[in-house]
């Protein structure tokens, strides 16, 4: 096999994305900010104050409220898994 020369072997150019950022992203729960609407099963849940990491990091806790109630809850994710967040602001 012969491996070509450097003159010959060319990288190919990387694209730039023309694509918008979607409104919605994929987040640990230590990264959610009060404002942001987290999407779970079918449920927008705003977080109303800053997480706080339980059981020596492995879950994380936060206070929520349902889109449209005035009534706050508690919530609680495992650290490693993702959630889907719309971003009140754009970072």
């Amino acid at each position: 096999m012969r491996i070509p020369d450097a003159a010959t072997f060319v990288m190919p150019r990387k694209r730039r994305s023309s694509r918008v950022r979607a409104a919605e992203e994929l987040v640990f729960p230590f990264q959610l900010r009060p404002g942001d609407m987290v999407i779970e099963d079918g449920a927008r849940l705003e977080i109303v104050g800053w997480p706080t990491s339980i059981s020596g990091g492995r879950m994380t806790h936060a206070r929520v409220r349902p889109e449209g109630e005035t009534v706050e809850r508690d919530t609680t994710w495992e650290a490693w898994r993702k959630l889907h967040v719309v971003r009140t602001s754009a970072a």
